[in-house]
């Protein structure tokens, strides 16, 4: 059995899964971080370094893989989160 693979929605690479951040959209939370990788919504997926989030929002990329606006604050709160996960 293959390991799932997915493509980040930034610099467009494949990686597995497990090694990516899955940003979710759903109708009872909006846009956050699927920590879990099972939330029910549309999906998008991130390397997990700051320069992927930076060219994602530089680019929209994250905005039009989930068909959502996506405020400001969140890009920082990811860039945090990545710091948490990298120490």
């Amino acid at each position: 059995m293959s390991t799932p693979e997915r493509t980040c929605v930034a610099c467009r690479t494949k990686q597995e899964k497990s090694r990516l951040i899955r940003i979710v959209r759903s109708e009872d939370t909006g846009v956050c971080i699927d920590e879990r990788m099972c939330m029910d919504g549309r999906g998008a997926y991130l390397c997990r370094n700051r320069e992927c989030v930076l060219k994602a929002k530089k680019k929209g990329a994250l905005c039009r893989a989930l068909k959502a606006e996506i405020a400001g604050e969140f890009y920082d709160h990811l860039e945090g989160y990545i710091d948490e996960q990298t120490r």
